[in-house]
């Protein structure tokens, strides 16, 4: 479970498949080749940012074997996952590699492929952790360089763009209109919409408490108050009184339904409880 912006392409709960490659000294340095050698490197600024990110970082600053070593191992790694992403989405898929952050790899990259208008990311990866990769190994020389690079794969994300499916909302229904639309021998048939029903827009103001807000609280909040009756919840204004200093920001929150048209009734509900929660146990101030 992961407390996570609100729109389409976002669910608190997700699937992933994941990888890891570990080498030792012999093989970075006799398997992988350069970075300028390396034929799977989608162009030259993806082969710049890894460079970059390489020098940027702390541990391999100390040392030139070990930043070299860096650079071929996530090289390699890059290259590698974007054949994979060719392979799955095809040869001419827009593509785009940029610096990220996870806990367990570092340094640490995402990319991200072109989905119904925008960048929706499908793939995150960088060079394991250092004492991740240490306590898992055994026993090795002092002297020894070993290295490992790492990747995670969204199911959902990767299905959306397969089979064309707008909202990842739908993965969690148990409608036969749905279900039915996928082929057992894993045949990919672009998916048929089967929903038409309405959305509903609701407004929140608030001003922002002084001690911070942390925007992903509230998506966790909403959610655990509409569940999947909330499309999308995206900020639309801010504001800050000039006389005052204090600030204020207007979300709005998107309700709709995948499988019935809802009531007037329903969405003021839901809207009083998120307000009334909201302003309880965010410490925010309603306008």
């Amino acid at each position: 479970y992961r407390r996570d912006e609100i729109d389409r392409t976002h669910y608190p709960v997700f699937h992933q498949v994941e990888g890891v490659r570990v080498f030792d000294e012999e093989s970075i340095f006799n398997e992988l080749p350069p970075i300028k050698s390396n034929s799977l490197l989608p162009d030259q600024s993806v082969a710049a940012l890894i460079q970059s990110l390489v020098k940027e970082d702390s541990q391999s600053q100390h040392a030139g074997a070990y930043q070299e070593a860096s650079v071929r191992v996530l090289a390699d790694l890059v290259g590698k996952t974007s054949e994979l992403l060719r392979h799955l989405f095809g040869v001419n898929v827009p593509l785009r590699w940029q610096a990220c952050y996870f806990p367990f790899t570092q340094p640490s990259l995402e990319a991200e492929v072109f989905f119904r208008g925008e960048w929706l990311e499908v793939l995150g990866c960088g060079i394991l952790q250092h004492d991740f990769l240490k306590g898992s190994l055994p026993s090795n020389p002092a002297t020894s360089l070993n290295m490992a690079w790492a990747f995670g794969l969204g199911l959902e994300r990767i299905a959306m763009i397969l089979y064309d499916i707008p909202d990842i909302r739908l993965f969690w229904s148990k409608d036969p209109r749905f279900l039915q639309q996928f082929d057992a021998q894993g045949e990919i048939k672009p998916f048929q919409p089967f929903s038409k029903y309405p959305y509903v827009n609701r407004d929140m103001s608030f001003w922002l408490p002084t001690d911070g807000f942390e925007a992903n609280g509230m998506y966790s909040l909403i959610r655990e108050i509409a569940g999947d009756l909330v499309e999308s919840v995206k900020l639309v204004d801010v504001f800050e009184d000039s006389s005052t200093g204090n600030r204020s920001q207007c979300y709005r929150i998107t309700y709709r339904s995948m499988e019935r048209s809802l009531t007037d009734e329903e969405v003021n509900g839901l809207q009083e409880r998120i307000r009334c929660e909201s302003s309880q146990r965010l410490g925010i101030k309603l306008r």
